[in-house]
This record gives C-alpha cells, sequence and structure tokens, in this order.
C-alpha cells in the first residue's frame, strides 16, 4: 500500500468516527514516530511477522472502554500491520 492510500485510510478512520474518539487524533504518545524494531518484533511475533524496517507508529480512534487500533506502517516497504485490542 502506498503512503497516499494509507494515510487517506487513516484520515477516513477519524473523518468516520466524528469526535467520538476517548482521546484526540494528536495526543496520542509515538504518533508518527519511528518504532523500535526489536519492540515491534516481539509485538508480532506470535504471528510470525517480521519487525518493519522503518515503522512509523499511528492509532486509530479509540472507543470508552479503550478499544483501538495502532497500526505499524513502513512506507519504502508499502506494508502497513495494525494490533487491534482494548482494555
Amino acid at each position: 500500500m502506498d503512503e497516499n492510500h494509507f494515510k487517506k485510510f487513516l484520515d477516513g478512520l477519524w473523518e468516520a468516527d466524528k469526535g467520538r474518539s476517548a482521546h484526540k487524533r494528536e495526543s496520542k504518545s509515538g504518533e508518527g514516530k519511528p518504532v523500535n524494531r526489536e519492540a515491534m518484533g516481539k509485538c508480532f511475533q506470535a504471528a510470525g511477522w517480521p519487525p518493519l524496517d522503518k515503522a512509523i507508529q499511528y492509532h486509530s480512534p479509540s472507543r470508552s472502554n479503550g478499544a483501538m487500533t495502532t497500526f505499524y506502517y513502513d512506507r519504502e516497504a508499502g506494508i502497513a500491520y495494525h494490533d487491534t485490542g482494548y482494555w
């Protein structure tokens, strides 16, 4: 997936949320920052997915129960992983 398509997808998630997220888009720690390759490797180890070399972290809107998705996107590889959960 190229970067324009990924960002359009992410913008669409936030647009569809219409301000109902339990957090603001710019307030999540790590948003738009490079991801530590070793930490990413541990996160996706059980799935057998190798860590992405140059992943940047992004977040979906969240719900009051903590449900949200963290995306890891490597623009050079054109690959996005996601980790979804709640607490």
